[in-house]
């Protein structure tokens, strides 16, 4: 893993099993305070060996497990942009709801 922290707004590459994606981490929840075991709510950043949650926005949809059920499905690497340096691996929480599809581009 590389020392360079993981930021809120900042875009990188995701690789989930053989797909790589853009992704912009938009939301750090909370960073884990390992020797509490009690989570700090917003954080504004995770570095080297932090523990948290976040939220991120990919630029193409994902087909994902949790990682619970699937290890393979269910997990991923952030890869900086730029350097090509991985700054974080991740485990995927199952969708709270199904992906419902948009069909509003489309004429009947």
């Amino acid at each position: 893993m590389h020392p360079k922290p993981v930021q809120r707004g900042k875009k990188y590459f995701l690789k989930h099993t053989t797909r790589t994606v853009q992704a912009v981490v938009t939301k750090l929840d909370n960073r884990i305070n390992i020797s509490k075991l009690e989570p700090e709510p917003d954080p504004a950043e995770l570095g080297l060996n932090d523990i948290g949650e976040i939220r991120l926005q990919t630029s193409q949809p994902l087909v994902f497990d949790g990682f619970s059920t699937n290890r393979l499905t269910g997990s991923f690497i952030l890869i900086e942009q730029g350097t090509n340096a991985t700054v974080a691996a991740g485990l995927l929480l199952p969708p709270a709801e199904a992906a419902k599809p948009d069909y509003n581009d489309f004429a009947i």
